[in-house]
């Protein structure tokens, strides 16, 4: 006969099975907890993790090239990084040479007496002292490079915390050849006029005999520039996909750039011209001066050639320059100036360049010197060791002007360097 509980008994086991249960479920609850805590701790400790994604801040590399002595760096860090700062992400690029070529216009008299910007004299002066010495070793370069580096960056970062130097290229001597250069080679071997420089007639044309030495300076200078520029081209590119995005604007000057004012750069994206052009309907891809009051008066087929501000998306046609070049047909600029300059002249580099935009519709808008508040100078040193600045290019505009400092002079209007 089966063995009966007490129903004393029975409560006694209800009990303890009970009791097992809430052990085992607490047990189980707190584990629970324990990892629903984890995932809350793991949370927030990724809610206070720095963010990958970076502040979103326009973004601008000024780029330039040229030669050491004509460098004008001062007036960029302190007209154009130091208002950017907390506004734009800028990132600097400059390629230099130590020695240069014959200036285009070699008979100016100022061209024998310049001097350097007076941030960089004591670092460049007694490097180059004597212009025709080639013997700068690989170490003498290098050396220079590092300190101008050094010289350049800390400038820049004590006006800017949004600013750096990116690239800075220090070559001994100007860039003469190219790859990119080989079809322009093989085109002048393949119509053999018996003469196959190539800096004869290319990129700019004049067939004047009094005018054949100095386009070619000309065409060999513009050359040597460009190529400096496309190489450097590719340090943008570089520090692009380093940076995992485009930069928003191209600043493009000449070394010799001096700005006289501060450069607002939002100013300049909201200016429109008056009266507005209605037919324009989509911001321009780029800002160059108008220079509408120089003298002498620009021509048509001109635009001014002294420096951009280009939206990224269309840049890479002047930032590799030489390839556009090679790659137009400069023939159909030279024919389309002949109404102003006859058949023995062909497009200068402010036509080929407005051709250049042209053909690859580049929309362009003109703007008053103010708004680009640059002139092109040089620093010239008298015999008794002053230096100042004059005007190496003068460019001014009939819609706000920008204005000059008093008593700084055109070059060549300094008729004695005592």
């Amino acid at each position: 006969m089966p063995q009966r509980f007490s129903p004393r008994t029975w409560l006694v086991v209800v009990c303890i099975v009970t009791l097992s249960q809430i052990i085992w479920w607490n047990r189980q609850t707190h584990i629970l907890d324990l990892r629903y805590q984890t995932d809350v701790v793991q949370q927030r400790q990724q809610s206070f993790r720095p963010s990958k994604q970076k502040i979103t801040m326009p973004s601008l590399a000024i780029v330039v090239a040229g030669s050491a002595q004509r460098l004008l760096f001062n007036s960029t860090v302190h007209h154009v990084i130091r208002p950017m700062n907390n506004q734009y992400v800028v990132d600097y690029f400059a390629a230099i040479t130590l020695q240069s070529g014959p200036a285009f216009r070699q008979a100016s008299g100022y061209m024998g007496h310049l001097g350097y910007d007076p941030l960089l004299q004591p670092y460049l002066k007694n490097n180059n002292n004597n212009k025709n010495n080639n013997s700068q070793t690989t170490n003498d370069v290098s050396h220079i490079q590092s300190t101008l580096q050094q010289v350049m960056s800390q400038a820049i970062a004590s006006v800017s915390s949004t600013a750096k130097l990116r690239t800075l290229r220090v070559l001994a001597q100007p860039m003469e050849d190219d790859p990119i250069l080989d079809p322009l080679r093989e085109k002048i071997k393949t119509n053999n006029n018996n003469n196959n420089d190539m800096y004869r007639q290319f990129p700019m044309m004049d067939r004047r005999p009094q005018a054949l030495e100095r386009t070619h300076a000309g065409n060999r200078n513009m050359i040597r520039l460009f190529l400096l520029l496309e190489s450097l081209w590719h340090d943008v590119e570089t520090a692009e996909r380093i940076r995992g995005s485009r930069y928003d604007y191209i600043l493009l000057v000449r070394d010799d750039t001096l700005w006289l004012d501060d450069f607002h750069i939002d100013r300049l994206l909201v200016h429109r011209p008056t009266p507005a052009t209605h037919h324009q309907k989509q911001p321009p891809d780029a800002y160059i001066l108008s220079c509408d009051a120089r003298t002498p008066t620009m021509l048509p087929p001109e635009i001014n050639d002294h420096g951009m501000l280009i939206r990224r998306d269309r840049a890479e046609v002047v930032g590799k320059y030489v390839t556009t070049l090679v790659q137009t047909d400069l023939q159909k600029c030279h024919r389309s100036v002949t109404q102003w300059l006859g058949k023995e002249r062909g497009c200068n580099s402010e036509m080929i360049l407005k051709h250049i935009l042209k053909e690859h519709n580049i929309q362009v808008q003109l703007v008053p010197q103010s708004l680009l508040p640059f002139e092109r100078a040089v620093v010239v040193e008298y015999k008794s060791g002053r230096n100042e600045y004059c005007f190496h290019k003068f460019c001014q505009s009939t819609e706000q002007p920008l204005t000059v400092p008093a008593g700084m002079k055109k070059c060549n209007d300094i008729t004695s360097f005592e």
